[in-house]
């Protein structure tokens, strides 16, 4: 099952980012995005389906920058969820 929650309060095009990012990421991933003060924070919870433990990654982004490349925010989200999903599977 796959989850999202969003913060209520996200400009449009950073919402659309968050929406993009979360898509591109695996489905049993939890994920959480909450916007404040000009900046939103990503974080994801991975439960390991071998051992059950439990990692967290966490990501931040500057609305300025997400605003200035915001006719390309799918290949920006797509890219960062590939970084974030290569992290995970160097245990870093």
């Amino acid at each position: 099952m796959k989850v999202m929650q969003v913060s209520k309060v996200i400009p449009g095009f950073a919402r659309s980012f968050c929406n993009m990012l979360w898509v591109n990421l695996p489905e049993s991933w939890l994920f959480n995005c909450i916007y404040q003060k000009g900046e939103m924070f990503v974080s994801i919870v991975i439960e390991s389906q071998e051992d059950g433990t439990i990692s967290k990654i966490r990501r931040s982004y500057v609305l300025k920058d997400l605003e200035a490349q915001q006719d390309n925010l799918w290949g920006l989200a797509h890219d960062c969820a590939g970084e974030i999903i290569r992290t995970h599977k160097n245990g870093k």
